[in-house]
């Protein structure tokens, strides 16, 4: 029997007020409860906006399917937000205020024990900074804060626009860890990231959407399963100038690239690259090393392009 999502929405479109075309075109999508669910697309493709439509931050412009906990987000306004942390584009901040003090005022929004303050400021890694102004922090150490403002609460879906946007390498990793934790608490969370190597890392679940229209859904197996034939082979091998032109005669339907001093070669299948391999053997070629890309880049650039 198939677990509840957690976020269930049935072909949802949106259209900003005056504008000639719709952001969001018919998205069906299921959230599965405990999943790290990343949701990637390239500048202009409707991340936002979907996570504003997740959040009430936006209203469709008519009703339509888009369930959280099993029940219509609608009806659940505004005690839904107790069971939800949110950090959508940049942190809404005062910076006049600590950070001690923006977190208490969050806290007294959601009912959280002032406890929780100091708690989320550990996670985050600014318990040292918690009495600094706001206005004297760096852009990383604010976006740490508009995490742990997300935090409050102990909410059971965590819905983060970009959390890594501004973030030293260090800050990538604690916030990585930060997330992996969670989830292993049992925190569902939907991330939107532009950094396809960390969203590879950490999540269980993908959409891509392109266009508005979400172009897949599924675990990170699946997608790879489903472009288990598009994939790159690196031959690199002396001269490669001769074997560029000896592959090109003898398998024309395969395309062959020069790349410095390797070879960039596409085969259709695992069949047609078993075969040409072996030719390549028997015509006495050596063949230094051989990579295959099935990298998230490449299959998110498969599906986009």
């Amino acid at each position: 029997m198939s677990q509840q999502p957690i976020v269930e929405i049935k072909d949802l479109s949106f259209t900003y007020p005056g504008a000639k075309s719709p952001v969001i075109k018919n998205v069906s999508m299921r959230i599965p409860q405990g999943a790290i669910y990343g949701f990637l697309g390239v500048n202009g493709a409707g991340k936002s906006t979907m996570m504003q439509l997740l959040t009430a931050s936006l209203i469709p412009e008519k009703s339509v399917d888009l369930q959280l906990f099993g029940t219509p987000l609608e009806q659940q306004i505004p005690e839904v937000f107790k069971k939800m942390g949110c950090l959508i584009e940049a942190p809404a901040l005062y910076t006049h205020l600590t950070a001690r003090e923006n977190l208490q005022v969050v806290a007294s929004l959601k009912d959280s024990a002032p406890t929780e303050v100091v708690i989320v400021l550990q996670r985050v890694g600014l318990e040292a900074k918690a009495d600094q102004k706001v206005s004297e922090f760096s852009m990383g150490m604010k976006q740490r804060l508009g995490i742990a403002m997300a935090l409050l609460g102990s909410p059971e879906l965590l819905i983060l626009d970009e959390p890594l946007n501004s973030l030293d390498p260090q800050g990538v990793i604690d916030i990585r860890t930060l997330l992996r934790t969670l989830n292993e608490e049992g925190v569902t969370i939907v991330i939107s990231s532009h950094l396809l190597d960390e969203i590879e890392k950490i999540c269980t679940h993908l959409g891509v959407l392109d266009k508005g229209a979400l172009v897949f859904e599924g675990s990170l197996n699946e997608l790879q399963r489903q472009f288990q034939q598009h994939f790159d082979l690196r031959i690199e091998t002396q001269p490669y100038a001769y074997w560029y032109q000896w592959i090109s005669e003898h398998f024309p339907g395969i395309p062959v690239e020069i790349e410095a001093s390797a070879l960039l070669v596409s085969p259709a299948s695992q069949e047609q690259q078993n075969a040409l391999l072996i030719a390549l053997l028997k015509a006495g070629a050596v063949i230094e090393k051989l990579t295959t890309h099935k990298s998230l880049e490449h299959l998110f650039l498969n599906l986009t392009q």
